[in-house]
Order: structure tokens, then C-alpha cells, then sequence
């Protein structure tokens, strides 16, 4: 009710901005798929059988491996070392590491030596006062091994959060802050249903149908024109969902696969979108003329919503192509077999969903053109 009683009179005060695209969904698209690709790949492993998870070490048992943060307090000696076997020169560090107390270990402070060729990064090499990622694993004795494996970066991520929606308000106004309640709605959603332990199927669908109504809700407030953009919404979700079940028929795919992978999530923000934008095309059209008929009503939407689909297939497109192209050729080698299935995934999720967001369209106009006109 709050958020509904705050959109109105958002509108209100901006009524002549009422002929513009949805602005808020555009940028919740790009705020959706960046916290669906950063999600989906740590939730998902959570989804493994109990029996994978780490037990309890017992007589003569070493721990499962972890990976903690430190911070490198003191560099003791750097030296160069010739390593005659492969005829280079290595650098050797010895230097203290302070972690803190975590998992149920104190906090203490480890002295460690480690070496490094030259073609390792300058900023994976150790630096005091820097914090880094270690691989810990526990020895049978009970000793611990620590290895740098990583930069820990983002250390100030919280100011980052903050500045980006500071940035997201001035720029955007209410439209910025609509994307920021969008996208922080979804994250919550989703990370509450995980924390009740819900499966991940249902908790994807849920965390869906929080997003389309949030993004309704705040775009046009409690009304029929929210009932019509959320109808529509759940209805191009539904469609994708039966073109991925018809994909798997025709052995094109495995839904199973497509739906673990974070497609339900991706597909929120496009959907939305869409809906939002015909909706919008719909009203006006209505409003210009209260006694067009459905037909002609449906037109309007639907060549009034085109735009929404260039402005989503577009940005579906070039952030996942260019997620895959960098997940397999950054480190300059070439796909090979065991990146095949990873890559087919991510292309079978991408051309389902621009399928069904082109049918969105048509589907967004005659929804609208029917709940917003109750003449035949």
C-alpha cells in the first residue's frame, strides 16, 4: 500500500512523463541480470545432495578444503630464485598473513613462504596490507596449509553499493529509485526464500512473480493498469516456460537444465518490460479515444510496444554473448569439449527467451487491450 500510495503520487507530479518508456525496467534489466549471473552460480552449488556436503573430520581425517580472506601484515624477504629446470627466474616471498577468528577457528597470524614465475600478475603477489584469498586445507596432523590464490577485491563494496544508487537517484530520479527498489526487492526475495529453504524451482518462481509485480506496482500504482501489465507478465513467463517444456520434447534441450541454470530469474526484467511499455501504448490509445474497439486497441499496443523489443533483445543479447565469450576465451584458448555444454546451455537459455519475449509482445497487447477495455 505504501509503495502503491508513493507511485500515484510520483505520477502525479510527473504527469507529463507519462508518455515515456518504462525507464525503471530498462535499468532493472541490467540490475536483475547482474545479480541473476552473480546468484545463480553460488546458489546453485548449494543445491548439491546432502551427501556432498562437508562432514565432520573424524581420527585421521583431514578437513574439506575452504577458502578464507587474510591480510598480509609484514613482507619479510623477497629474493630472486633461478629455477634451472625451466631455465626462468622466480621470485620468493616470506610474508605474514593475520586472519581473522571464522568457522569457528581463532584468529591468528601465519608465516608463509610462496613462489612466483613471470608470467604470474604483479597484483596476485603478495603486498602488505592488502587482503587476499587463501586456499586453507586442513593436514591430518591437524596443521593447516595456506596458499594465495587471489586478490580479495571489492573490499569497500558497501560505499560502492551506495555511491551507485546515489548515482541511480540524481541521474534517474524516480525512475532510478524504482530500479533500485526493483532490483533490492528481488535480492531479498530471493535470499529470504533460501534462507526458509525453499526449493530452488519455487523460489525462482516466486522471486519472478515478486519482480513483475513490484515492477507493475511502482510503474502505475494499484489499478487496472497493474492488473494488466502483471497479467501480462505471468502469462509471457507461462509461455516460456511451455516453450522450454516443448523444447525438451523435441529433445532440443533439457528443461531441468535451462530452469537450474537461472533462466526464470533473466526472464523477469525483459518480460516486465515488455509488459510495462505495451500497457503503457494500451492506456494511451484508450485515453485518446475511449470508444476504440479491442482490435483496434490491440494494434495500438502492439505496435506501440515494438520498441520494447529491440531495447531487450538487444541487452539479452550482448550481456549474455558477451559473458560466454569471455568465460571461454579471456585466458586466449579455444573452446574445446568440455566447455561445449556450459556454452550450449547459455545459448539455449538466450534463444528461448528472445523466442518468447517475441511473443510477449503480442500476447502483453491483447491481455491489455482486454482488461483495459471492457467494450467489445
Amino acid at each position: 500500500m505504501i509503495l502503491a500510495n508513493l507511485s500515484r503520487f510520483v505520477q502525479h507530479a510527473g504527469h507529463k512523463m507519462q508518455s515515456l518508456p518504462g525507464l525503471a525496467s530498462l535499468l532493472t534489466i541490467l540490475l536483475a541480470l547482474s545479480m541473476t549471473f552473480c546468484l545463480t552460480p553460488a546458489i546453485a552449488q548449494e543445491r548439491a545432495p546432502e551427501a556432498a556436503t562437508a562432514q565432520s573430520p573424524g581420527p585421521g581425517e583431514a578437513d574439506e578444503p575452504t577458502y578464507i580472506s587474510g591480510r598480509v601484515t609484514e613482507i619479510i624477504s623477497e629474493t630472486n630464485v633461478k629455477d634451472e629446470a625451466f631455465q626462468r627466474d622466480d621470485k620468493k616471498f616470506r610474508f605474514k598473513v593475520y586472519f581473522p577468528a571464522q568457522n569457528g577457528d581463532p584468529e591468528e597470524t601465519v608465516l608463509l613462504e610462496q613462489t612466483y614465475t613471470s608470467t604470474d600478475p604483479p597484483e596476485k603477489m603478495p603486498r602488505k596490507g592488502k587482503r587476499f584469498i587463501f586456499y586453507k586445507e586442513a593436514m591430518v596432523d591437524g596443521t593447516h596449509s595456506y596458499i594465495l590464490i587471489d586478490v580479495q577485491r571489492l573490499n569497500h563494496f558497501p560505499l560502492i553499493v551506495i555511491a551507485v544508487m546515489i548515482a541511480l537517484v540524481l541521474c534517474g530520479r524516480w525512475y532510478g529509485i524504482k530500479a533500485v527498489l526493483i532490483g533490492g526487492g528481488m535480492l531479498c526475495c530471493f535470499l529470504l526464500l533460501h534462507l526458509l529453504q525453499f526449493p530452488w524451482m519455487l523460489n525462482s518462481l516466486l522471486t519472478f512473480m515478486a519482480v513483475a509485480a513490484a515492477a507493475s506496482l511502482l510503474t502505475f500504482g494499484s489499478g487496472p493498469r497493474f492488473i494488466a501489465s502483471l497479467a501480462s507478465t505471468l502469462a509471457g513467463g507461462l509461455v516460456m516456460m511451455l516453450l522450454v517444456w516443448f523444447g525438451g520434447l523435441l529433445a532440443i534441450s533439457s528443461p531441468s537444465v535451462l530452469f537450474g541454470s537461472g533462466m526464470i530469474l533473466q526472464m523477469a526484467a525483459g518480460l516486465s518490460y515488455i509488459a510495462i511499455s505495451t500497457t503503457t501504448a494500451v492506456h494511451l490509445s484508450w485515453r485518446s479515444d475511449p470508444n476504440i474497439s479491442r482490435k483496434a486497441l490491440f494494434q495500438k499496443g502492439y505496435i506501440g510496444g515494438r520498441g520494447s523489443i529491440e531495447v531487450v533483445a538487444t541487452l539479452y543479447l550482448v550481456i549474455t554473448i558477451g559473458q560466454i565469450l569471455t568465460s571461454v576465451y579471456s585466458q586466449g584458448g579455444e573452446l574445446n569439449l568440455l566447455q561445449m555444454e556450459p556454452v550450449l546451455t547459455e545459448m539455449a537459455s538466450l534463444l528461448f527467451m528472445l523466442l518468447g519475449f517475441a511473443l510477449a509482445l503480442p500476447l502483453s497487447a491483447f491481455v491489455s487491450s482486454r482488461l483495459l477495455n471492457k467494450k467489445k
